[in-house]
């Protein structure tokens, strides 16, 4: 229990500095990491229950979707500042 504090209490203050002033790229690879941290530790587990699964494929897959979204979140960003832009222009006349 006392491992789980102690690593709470550094990964914590971590992870908001990271958020808050991280450049984007930086941002999503650790989403990545931690959810195919989180995907990993779901396959061992259902490995020991009895389960089966396809750890590979799925975590493929799941870097193809976050990647993904993060592309067109970058193109939804760059489509509103050029239309800012406009606005703005449009405003200076």
């Amino acid at each position: 229990m006392l491992r789980r504090i102690l690593t709470a209490a550094v990964l914590i203050p971590i992870v908001v500095v990271l958020i808050w002033w991280g450049p984007g790229p930086l941002v999503v690879a650790a989403a990545i990491a931690v959810v195919l941290l989180a995907e990993h530790e779901f396959f061992k587990l259902a490995g020991r229950m009895g389960l089966a699964g396809y750890p590979l494929w799925t975590m493929l897959c799941t870097v193809g979707v976050m990647y993904t979204q993060w592309v067109q979140g970058m193109q939804v960003m760059h489509r509103s500042e050029e239309h800012t832009s406009e606005l703005q222009s449009h405003h200076d006349l």
